[in-house]
């Protein structure tokens, strides 16, 4: 595969199965998006550019997201398994496979989410930054960089870009 690095994703069941209902693989080097693959039959397949860390987050209707860390090593290969759990009544559903997720650590740093809601306005993917932010604010409701994420929103939804927040 040239020179790239390949990290093979199975997501299971909680019973150890691999899923055989749709599901969808995301996969983050730090807090940046780099792929997303659907499962076919619990099996998704990366290739990246490079060694490191990378974080997977695996999704599928029914059940709640889990993610998991892997690292590619000199190898370059990488074998990640990701159990999923059913979602019980006070768990959310699992992310609808196409929508913006922020890896794991972007919680951590608010900063990176305004980035990354910028970067997506900037590219004309303005759904996708007002789900972004949206998340944002349900995370950081209470920090100063709140008012600058709904001030963002209330613009990309005043100038018509979004459906009404």
């Amino acid at each position: 595969m040239g020179n790239g690095s390949v990290i093979t994703v199975t997501v299971h069941d909680a019973s150890g199965t691999p899923l055989s209902s749709p599901a969808t693989a995301k996969l983050f080097r730090r807090v940046v998006p780099s792929g997303q693959r659907d499962a076919s039959r619990g099996a998704a397949e990366f290739v990246v550019i490079g060694l490191g860390e990378f974080t997977v987050v695996a999704a599928a209707p029914g059940y709640a997201a889990t993610q998991k860390d892997v690292s590619v090593d000199i190898t370059g290969r990488a074998r990640v398994d990701v159990y999923l759990r059913p979602v019980s009544g006070t768990q959310s559903l699992a992310t609808v496979p196409g929508k913006p997720l922020l890896a794991p650590k972007a919680k951590e740093a608010p900063a990176v989410a305004l980035l990354v809601a910028q970067s997506l306005t900037a590219v004309g993917r303005f759904e996708d930054a007002a789900q972004v932010l949206r998340e944002f604010l349900k995370d950081h409701a209470s920090t100063q960089e709140a008012a600058t994420a709904r001030r963002r929103l209330e613009q990309l939804a005043a100038n018509g870009k979004i459906r009404s927040n």
